[in-house]
């Protein structure tokens, strides 16, 4: 599951540039779903691996990444759908 985290940030990250370029309403709604669903995802790995003796942070943690990838791209897309709405 920890590695599902990672690869929707990715995904969502890839569907934000692509809404981007072509403004599809529907690519905004997947982007937004993917990564929630990778946030929460890698909120919930990192919760069941603090309960198994920590998170590790010192090695590769996709949990870790993909959390922290999707809720910073995601709020980077929700600023510029903000200023895109707003210019509009």
């Amino acid at each position: 599951m920890a590695t599902l985290s990672l690869i929707l940030a990715v995904i969502g990250t890839i569907l934000m540039l692509i809404h981007y370029a072509t403004h599809s309403i529907a690519l905004g709604i997947l982007t937004a779903i993917a990564l929630i669903a990778a946030y929460i995802i890698g909120t919930r790995e990192m919760k069941r691996q603090r309960e198994n003796g920590g998170i590790p942070t010192n090695v590769f943690n996709p949990a870790l990444l993909g959390h922290g990838f999707s809720s910073v791209v995601f709020v980077v897309c929700g600023i510029m759908c903000l200023i895109a709405v707003i210019a509009a």
